[in-house]
């Protein structure tokens, strides 16, 4: 990142436009286009004292110069833009080229204490134990979901770390004092993405003609061979010395563990069998084919394929495991009778979620401006944005089917939607709930009622006493 100095030199263009002999042309920023490089915007004149910020129109300036770490030639062209605002410039940078495995392996071969801070050393921090002895082997998430920033702070290239610095890794923590042989996870933002890649992610270039996952995974990102490397890497870590078990609690992206041939990979049946702690993390995030399209995301029906490999790997190998599925309630695009689809799928596996993700527009995200504009920013389309505390409320209750606080929220959201017909089935889900509840008795069969959950019970499997999944979103 350039240095104040650097950073003055580039924003006193403002003030003399013609700079070095360069081009000047005066735009704004909606008409930026990636075949402007070389160009430079002039914003026109500043903005005068005392004038509010949001008089001001979005005049931007385009500054081009050499990125060293890009090499010479066209390549090494960088663009940076300016926009102002009141008396002040707005400065954004292009992303960096993505790290290197040597340059992340530096990162995580820093010597981490692995506890609170001493400013917190009194009670301590409960969150830490559950990432105190995990691995984290890469960075960058190539999903690009409309909701999530992580593709903006981390990059869409991953960045791996080396099979021998996560081994490191992994030996150190058998030597820490409170090591008990269980490391917790051994992932990243998605777990499965590891070593992944194709020649453009890894140069930092976009690919223009599709998305990497959606409508299906890219061919080029080698994941038959590049997954079995990920399966060779967690036997590795489980076998270390010290190590009794290496389990992986980070998402895992499910439309991934199929190959090119549309079989399972192995790498689904060994997380079962030896990487899974009791719960397997997805995402589906919505059942609701549109409301997954605004969100970029795989259909349901791809989840609910899985799902049933799942069970049956699980009684293959005489495991009581379970799925722990993420939703977002409020996302743009997401209508009251949306909403109620998806109740009517979570109503079907007789599933309740302990907890829900409520829709925030992260900056720079695509559905920030999909909730800011009410119009999706890559189609142009209108989408519905649920605002008010009601029908955000609504789809939580919705969601939290099983939560008695919800209860008149979920009656009254089925009656606004004109959909009383599942009434009878979710009342009887609930009666049946709290007959099972009154027979435990003690603080000890509350938490365990709690804590136990059956994902493949409910109306589709024809159970209807059974518990539901209680599982934080």
């Amino acid at each position: 990142m350039p240095g104040l100095d650097e950073l003055t030199k580039r924003l006193e263009v403002l003030t003399a436009p013609r700079s070095e002999g360069r081009q000047v042309r005066r735009g704004r920023a909606a008409s930026l286009t990636g075949e402007r490089q070389g160009a430079l915007l002039d914003p026109g004149p500043r903005q005068p004292e005392g004038r509010a910020p949001d008089q001001v129109g979005p005049s931007v300036l385009e500054l081009v110069v050499g990125d060293p770490r890009r090499g010479p030639g066209p390549d090494r062209v960088r663009v940076d833009v300016a926009q102002g605002h009141g008396t002040r410039v707005v400065l954004q940078h292009p992303p960096l080229a993505p790290s290197t495995a040597e340059e992340v392996d530096s990162y995580y071969d820093l010597p981490f204490r692995r506890d609170v801070h001493p400013d917190h050393a009194g009670p301590g921090v409960p969150a830490l134990e559950a990432v105190r002895f995990s691995i984290n082997t890469h960075r960058g998430c190539f999903a690009d979901c409309s909701f999530c920033s992580i593709t903006f702070h981390q990059g869409r290239a991953i960045q791996s770390r080396s099979e021998e610095s996560i081994l490191k890794e992994a030996a150190t923590l058998a030597e820490h004092v409170d090591f008990r042989g269980t490391i917790t996870d051994v992932g990243g933002p998605t777990a499965n993405m590891w070593g992944l890649g194709c020649k453009l992610l890894e140069k930092g270039k976009p690919c223009l003609d599709r998305d990497c996952l959606t409508p299906d995974p890219c061919p080029a990102l080698r994941l038959d061979k590049t997954t079995e490397g990920y399966r060779r890497l967690l036997g590795l870590v489980k076998r270390s010395k010290g190590v009794k078990h290496a389990f992986v609690s980070s998402g895992v992206r499910y439309d991934m563990l199929r190959g090119k041939d549309g079989e399972t990979l192995p790498l689904h049946d060994t997380l079962v069998g030896e990487h899974t702690s009791g719960r397997m993390k997805l995402a589906p995030e919505h059942s609701d084919p549109e409301v997954l399209r605004l969100m970029n995301k795989p259909g349901f029906e791809k989840y609910e394929q899985f799902e049933e490999e799942y069970r049956t790997a699980c009684e293959s190998q005489g495991k009581e495991q379970y799925l722990a599925n993420y939703f977002i309630v409020g996302h743009p695009g997401t209508t009251l009778a949306q909403a109620v689809q998806l109740f009517e799928k979570l109503l079907e596996r007789n599933y309740s979620p302990e907890q829900a993700q409520e829709f925030i527009p992260l900056p720079m995200t695509r559905a920030a401006v999909q909730y800011a504009a009410g119009r999706d920013p890559l189609t142009g389309e209108e989408v519905h944005v649920p605002r008010t505390e009601r029908e955000r409320s609504q789809q939580k209750a919705l969601v939290r089917w099983k939560d008695p606080k919800g209860r008149r929220k979920v009656e009254e959201a089925l009656t606004d939607s004109g959909r009383t017909d599942l009434l009878p089935r979710y009342r009887e889900l609930l009666a049946a709930d709290e007959r099972r509840q009154a027979h435990r008795t003690g603080s000890k069969g509350r938490k365990q009622a709690r804590g136990k959950s059956r994902l493949f019970d409910g109306a589709r499997a024809g159970a209807k006493d059974s518990d539901d999944l209680d599982i934080a979103g």
